[in-house]
């Protein structure tokens, strides 16, 4: 039979006008049919179910492609399962039901070898996937199959990089991409630009109608939040539950005034406290802000199932839904109300009505409620600091008025040093229980600190092993730890620190730190370069810390808040004038204009020698807890309380 090239065109238009139309299992259906958590790593072993923490259905099924959904925002707190419920399965879903490439993205290098060993590894062996991994082939050099940061499956691989990687960013496309802790990522790369923006024009251009694009992160400074910003331009979803009470559908939220109460009256999370200011479990309860009626956490079993995801604005981009979620909505047997009411009150003092620690406030609106924190532009002024002089002499310890002021006697001295040309600043500080502290001396030792024998060296040398000082109550001690700037003359300061086996470390400042924390051991090469451990210290944080405790109130007679400062009536005002040289202001790119971030800026020609050194001291403190903890108590991480208790056994007096 022939055809003519009419009946070629007919047949070709009937082929091309045939819709094939794949019909996958939902995210969730495939998790739950395959996913098995066991013991070791939950309390909760069994087949993965969707009914333990409901708000992850709606989320995770946007990411397949029966939707027609391309970007899902999460700002989330901790403790809710979105990392297991959200990121991990879609990643299975990528691998065993809709297998396509896919990129997993973390802050960085380290985390993401972390996340695919603690996280994605498990996952494919608890989902039954490991049979649909290629085994690992190729060179050291070249590695493909199953490898530590690529999976290869039949139709796609999963390939996990840290945000500081824009090499796979620019060389590949992908049709999903999953970005884990979004506000870590770095706001710029060098001659790279936004990552974010990177990884959209890798998945949505080439992937227009297809491409899909996860963002789950914690928040961190609200001035600079990736993950807010994000959520902002999507259409802001809330999860609605309705309350057991009244039957009309809330938000819970951790405080709401009376205005924003239909009851008139304040509602949200209330608690009462022992005469301590230690909150009664049994009293903790959340209060309806549509009835005022009064809901326990384990009714969270009903409540959740029933929840609502609702937006409360229009997306400001075509086809991106964002949620947030606040650790409020934490399954029970995971973080529960008075958890996270024992969290606040380390954080906020609840008898005097004021904070009582600005990272732990910090800490508790990122991960417990899942909202930035806002940064402010302010200099501790002069008027306040010179308010915390006491009546003390400097190199006195009276422990019998510190006992009154601060609960216990000095506990443990330290010391910071900041190194310029012709002098060193040793600033040598004194510590009782939670944290409040004494100055004792700041000391002015000129010489030339490019050579070894010069009396800054000589002297800082007999400071800290010879020195001692005398309390009141004849308890004697000496400094316990030093840290020493080396941002200068660091050759000299490396020289000096190396002759010490412990106790004496050379620290470089740094802005900021990954994760946010206080301080970090330095790199292998920089540790051998200086014959000793090195420190870098997360300056921002610590003097966020510093100014806040001049914020503190304090009322002669009670006990001090924690981390108040205290000066020796003697301290000249130019010393502490010191402190209003610095001032926090936004770091922005001069390219893009584009707010990177916040940070202490020194005042030109204004002395801050006296800051830094508290910043250090501050450090030590710190440091030394965490090895207490996790050394002689076992611990798995830093619990300031028990540090206190701990060390009031006397280890750090002088026989």
């Amino acid at each position: 039979m022939t055809y003519t090239d009419t009946d070629y065109e007919i047949i070709s238009e009937q082929i091309n006008s045939i819709i094939t139309v794949k019909n996958y299992e939902l995210p969730t259906e495939f998790i739950e049919r395959t996913r098995y958590l066991p013991s070791e790593l939950t309390n909760k072993p069994g087949f993965f179910k969707y009914s333990y923490a409901p708000y992850c259905t709606e989320i995770v099924n946007e990411l397949s492609p029966m939707s027609n959904t391309r970007e899902v925002v999460v700002i989330k707190g901790a403790q809710l399962g979105l990392t297991t419920g959200v990121l991990e399965s879609a990643v299975a879903f990528f691998i065993g039901c809709a297998p396509r490439p896919q990129l997993y993205v973390s802050a960085d290098a380290e985390l993401v070898a972390q996340g695919m060993e603690s996280k994605i590894e498990r996952m494919i062996d608890s989902c039954g996937l490991r049979d649909l991994i290629k085994p690992q082939t190729g060179n050291k050099s070249k590695k493909t199959g199953d490898t530590k940061l690529r999976k290869d499956y039949k139709n796609g691989w999963l390939q996990a990089i840290g945000a500081q990687n824009p090499g796979k960013m620019r060389s590949q496309s992908f049709p999903v991409a999953l970005l884990d802790e979004v506000d870590a990522f770095p706001q710029t790369l060098k001659n790279e630009g936004d990552p974010i923006a990177l990884i959209r024009n890798r998945v949505l251009i080439p992937y227009e109608d297809k491409g899909k694009i996860l963002y789950l992160s914690t928040p961190l400074i609200k001035q600079t939040s990736k993950i807010t910003y994000l959520y902002e331009q999507g259409d802001m979803r809330e999860y609605f539950i309705q309350c057991p009470r009244c039957g009309n559908m809330i938000v819970l939220k951790w405080h709401i005034s009376e205005t924003e109460s239909k009851t008139g009256l304040k509602a949200g999370i209330i608690f009462d406290c022992t005469e301590y200011g230690l909150p009664i479990k049994t009293s903790v309860k959340y209060k309806c802000q549509s009835c005022g009626g009064l809901i326990e956490n384990h009714e969270k079993n009903i409540f959740l199932k029933n929840g609502v995801w609702t937006p409360q604005q229009q997306t400001k981009r075509e086809r991106m839904k964002s949620y947030h979620i606040s650790g409020l909505y934490s399954p029970v047997g995971m973080m529960s109300w008075h958890g996270m009411v024992e969290a606040w009150v380390e954080a906020w003092d609840v008898v005097r009505n004021r904070m009582r620690d600005v990272e732990r406030l910090r800490e508790f609106y990122n991960t417990k409620l899942g909202i930035g924190w806002e940064e402010r532009g302010e200099s501790p002024r002069y008027e306040r600091v010179s308010a915390h002089r006491r009546n003390y002499a400097s190199n006195t310890i009276l422990n019998n008025q510190i006992r009154n002021e601060a609960g216990s006697e000095i506990l443990l001295l330290t010391c910071a040093v900041d190194v310029q040309k012709d002098r060193i600043f040793c600033h040598i500080m004194a510590w009782a229980q939670n944290g409040i502290n004494y100055t004792l001396d700041f000391r002015d030792i000129e010489g030339d600190t490019s050579v070894m024998t010069s009396e800054p060296w000589r002297k800082l040398t007999d400071i800290i092993e010879n020195e001692i000082w005398t309390s009141d109550d004849k308890k004697q001690y000496r400094i316990r730890c030093t840290y020493i700037d080396a941002g200068y003359n660091t050759e000299s300061v490396y020289t000096f620190c190396s002759d010490y086996s412990s106790g004496v470390f050379p620290s470089f400042g740094r802005d900021w730190l990954l994760d946010g924390v206080t301080y970090r051991q330095a790199s292998k090469a920089t540790i051998e370069k200086a014959g000793c451990l090195c420190f870098h210290i997360n300056t921002t944080k610590l003097k966020d810390r510093i100014a806040s405790s001049f914020r503190h109130d304090w009322n002669t007679g009670e006990l001090q808040p924690s981390w108040q400062p205290n000066f020796p009536e003697d301290m000249r005002d130019d010393i502490l004038r010191q402190y209003e040289a610095e001032y926090k202001a936004a770091k922005v790119d001069k390219r893009t204009n584009k707010v990177l971030g916040y940070t202490w800026v020194n005042a030109p020609g204004a002395d801050n020698h006296f800051f830094d050194t508290t910043c250090y001291n501050n450090c030590i403190i710190e440091m030394i807890a965490e090895n207490v903890c996790k050394n002689d108590l076992q611990l798995e991480s830093l619990s300031w309380n028990d540090f206190w208790e701990t060390i009031k056994d006397g280890r750090y007096y002088t026989e």
